[in-house]
């Protein structure tokens, strides 16, 4: 018996200046954290040649269209593995063309809805 993948459910939601200056810092310390790994594993990078304005946005996407991010717990968290999970996840999922979301799953940073 297959299982059916549901749709993630949708949030519509402004980000607050909180929201946009955690996403800010979350970008730049991805972008840091990438570089190191990028470094440990090869000259390649996951994220290609995007930089944290792309980063940033993608972040603001996924956080305000589609799954309600937990912000603060992703920028304090000593879990680098799945930080950069969640970070390369969101940056090959979000659609650039229409926005819309690409990914199979849910980023492991989502808030649980009640």
């Amino acid at each position: 018996m297959k299982t059916k993948l549901k749709p993630a459910k949708t949030t519509k939601q402004t980000p607050s200046a909180e929201d946009y200056r955690l996403i800010g810092k979350i970008a730049k310390r991805a972008i840091k954290l990438e570089a190191k790994l990028a470094w440990w594993g090869g000259p390649h990078s996951l994220l290609g040649d995007r930089g944290q304005t792309d980063l940033t946005m993608d972040l603001t996407v996924c956080h305000s269209k589609h799954f309600k991010l937990r912000l603060s717990e992703m920028l304090k968290t000593k879990d680098t593995f799945s930080l950069m999970h969640d970070i390369y996840m969101i940056a090959g999922s979000v659609n650039k063309e229409t926005l819309g979301w690409d990914g199979l799953g849910s980023p492991r940073f989502t808030k649980a809805s009640k």
